[in-house]
């Protein structure tokens, strides 16, 4: 009897396993391309195509991690907000005396908007001075 509920029990640890990797596997995908140099967080991220993948954490926050020409970055976005979903996912940049920084990720058919920080010289500009841009994405695979 032992025995049955040790193999059901190591049935229950893979089934966790492959739960964690499909639910990993399924989340929110999709690819960018920069025209110009951006600062998203910590990271700056030269002109090209980019891939984005966003995972929730074991805390229900998601993270972001960036991938593109031979680097990768990670964001923990400031705030994460519900919107109604859409066909349009897009990065919003802001350009404050000349540099681009990523404020904000609509991921479209997921209905979320996460908010990133932004430097606090950029954060005091006012809205008059500071030029946004939007950079479509192109959503791959949505939970």
């Amino acid at each position: 009897m032992n025995r049955f509920w040790n193999r059901m029990s190591g049935f229950g640890i893979i089934g966790a396993a492959l739960i964690l990797t499909a639910a990993n596997a399924a989340a929110q995908q999709a690819t960018f391309h920069l025209p110009f140099e951006a600062h998203w967080g910590m990271a700056v991220l030269q002109p090209g195509d980019y891939r984005l993948s966003a995972p929730e954490n074991s805390l229900g926050r998601t993270e972001f991690y960036v991938r593109g020409q031979n680097m990768a970055a990670y964001a923990l976005p400031l705030v994460a907000e519900e919107q109604p979903t859409s066909l349009r996912a897009y990065l919003v940049l802001v350009n404050v005396n000349g540099e681009y920084f990523v404020e904000q990720y609509s991921s479209g058919m997921a209905g979320k908007l996460f908010t990133f920080t932004i430097p606090k010289s950029a954060r005091h500009e006012s809205l008059a001075q500071r030029a946004g841009m939007m950079i479509p994405v192109k959503n791959t695979a949505v939970r």
